[in-house]
């Protein structure tokens, strides 16, 4: 048995929030096209940048609302949320409480019909238990369910029911002992996605090399036509002619390449070698710190 959540306007108030950074998005990348190239380009294009990344957010944000789902069966409570599956073994569950004011500031996410995220509640006892959140209701119209080291805050749309399916299936028994916490099937089948320092290295590279981009975008204007890349034995400069709009973008270009190409293949080794993985992602850090550098000498 799998419960919908409690109807709400969350998700209208989603595809409003994803639309609205949509059209933030492409005004951006019009006032952008506008002022091309030069510095108040490259902050549009850093500020693109950061609205891709909110919009990123909102979507996987909309996408776990839509595909909300609370399981009940014999073994446990299986929690669907997203490409995630929080798993609460049935005898785990000591109690099944209807829902409170939170004890403290939810850490997550909440907007009009809906809540996800971390806080604490108080139970009657007044055991403060650390409180996962994920429904479409406010909280004294969720349901509780409470186990010795976490409680669930879940809002099903017909709580009799499924309250009432919770304790048939209880009288049951379990069949298989469920693991109790939260996986995400699909970033199992990649290492790299459980890797956080691998996960943090990638983020730097991708930080650098769009600084890499901005920086260029921002000097654009004033590159010399020519840029001494050696010397001569007598002291006097070799130069190569520069085309800016070749080989000026080949740099960073290069970069995020290399950097993608390194994730991918960390991404294929990380499962059997950890440490070769983040020698990878290492690597390609340092390239782009490299480019940066290369590149900032690019103007006298």
């Amino acid at each position: 048995m799998a419960d919908r959540p409690a109807a709400s306007r969350g998700a209208w108030v989603g595809v409003v929030l994803v639309l609205t950074a949509l059209a933030g998005n492409a005004a951006l990348a019009l006032a952008l096209r506008h002022v091309w190239p030069g510095p108040m380009a490259a902050v549009l294009f850093v500020a693109l940048l950061g609205g891709a990344l909110v919009l990123a957010v909102l979507a996987y944000w909309l996408v776990g609302l839509v595909t909300l789902r609370y399981g009940v069966s014999r073994d446990g409570v299986i929690l669907h949320w997203a490409g995630s599956r929080t798993t609460i073994p049935i005898g785990d569950i000591t109690h099944v409480l209807n829902g409170r004011p939170y004890s403290e500031p939810l850490r997550g996410l909440r907007w009009p019909g809906y809540e996800l995220g971390r806080t604490t509640l108080v139970t009657d006892d007044g055991v403060h238990h650390p409180l996962l959140v994920f429904a479409t209701a406010p909280p004294e119209r969720q349901l509780v369910l409470v186990t010795p080291d976490l409680a669930y805050a879940i809002s099903p749309a017909d709580r009799a029911s499924f309250v009432e399916e919770f304790k048939r299936r209880l009288r049951m028994g379990p069949v298989q002992q469920l693991p109790h916490g939260t996986s995400h099937p699909l970033a199992s089948r990649l290492g790299l996605a459980r890797d956080g320092v691998a996960l943090r290295l990638l983020a730097g590279g991708l930080c650098a090399n769009a600084l890499a981009f901005a920086w260029l975008i921002w000097q654009y204007p004033t590159l010399p036509a020519e840029v001494a890349l050696w010397h001569t034995a007598g002291g006097g400069p070799e130069s190569m002619r520069l085309h800016p709009p070749v080989l000026a973008w080949h740099l960073p270009a290069v970069g995020l390449v290399t950097l993608a190409l390194n994730a991918a293949l960390a991404g294929l080794v990380s499962s059997r070698a950890p440490l070769g993985a983040r020698l990878l992602l290492l690597g390609a850090v340092v390239l782009q710190i490299t480019v940066l550098v290369t590149m900032m000498h690019l103007v006298p």
